[in-house]
């Protein structure tokens, strides 16, 4: 049986790491052909993302959870 608390941390992670792709994908497909507005609003898509994904680092917090419950 797999732990929950493993799986959630694992799945927001995956979640947060995806969603920064697509949005920087999405940003670097349309260099030199989007207005500037255009490019700002997906650069600080990206930026968001971006500090979702870190927030959501969970390397660190699945090694503690690991160690503390084996698992």
């Amino acid at each position: 049986m797999q732990c929950k608390e493993k799986a959630r941390l694992v799945e927001e992670h995956d979640q947060a790491t995806w969603a920064y792709s697509q949005t920087a994908k999405a940003l670097s497909g349309k260099l030199n052909t989007s207005t500037l507005a255009e490019y700002e609003r997906l650069r600080d898509a990206v930026i968001v993302a971006r500090d979702k994904s870190k927030e959501a680092d969970t390397a660190l917090e699945l090694e503690r959870h690991q160690a503390k419950h084996g698992c």
